[in-house]
């Protein structure tokens, strides 16, 4: 459990510039030692422009939530109802399709709260099933899932840059 009070709230518009910075400081601390630095230059100028993810945020089908420390954002979520891929089940299911912490507070419990309130917002909404890809060497995010209930379901492709790699799709009943 985490040693510092986390506040959760929704996410708005006016938040876009620092979640774009927060998510690729976030990416690149993750991906970039294992990845070529031209795939993730490329994916990163794409994905965390300021731009990008204010358009994220016009998305009714999108969710934003933010978790706080003080005035310090240490983790986010991001919830996208869509097409899940072959394999999820569910009748409503909903995506999982960011979980970022703060690489300074990875380990600190902030993440798993997270998880717990994306999960509760979910079962808010009426969604029956939550469904997540990791990249499939990212094994210590499988082995954190898991944990919380997930399991493994299929593969999806994930592109980064001109790298075409392989995720692992894991998904849980919102229960």
């Amino acid at each position: 459990m985490p040693d510092s009070e986390l506040i959760i709230r929704y996410g708005q518009l006016a938040d876009a510039a620092i979640l774009a910075y927060f998510g690729e400081q976030c990416f690149r601390a993750r991906y970039g030692p294992e990845n070529k630095s031209e795939d993730l230059e490329a994916y990163v100028y794409e994905a965390f422009s300021a731009e990008h993810v204010s358009a994220e945020f016009a998305d009714p089908k999108a969710i934003f939530l933010l978790g706080h420390v003080g005035e310090d954002l240490v983790v986010y979520a991001k919830l996208l109802s869509h097409k899940p891929p072959e394999g999820v089940g569910g009748k409503k299911p909903v995506e999982l399709e960011r979980l970022y912490t703060a690489p300074t507070h990875i380990g600190e419990g902030f993440g798993s709260e997270m998880l717990d309130f994306a999960m509760e917002e979910a079962r808010h909404q009426g969604f029956d099933m939550m469904w997540l890809d990791v990249w499939e060497h990212n094994d210590e995010a499988i082995r954190f899932y898991a944990r919380h209930g997930f399991e493994e379901c299929g593969t999806c492709t994930f592109t980064l840059g001109d790298d075409k790699q392989t995720n692992t799709v894991m998904c849980r009943r919102v229960d």
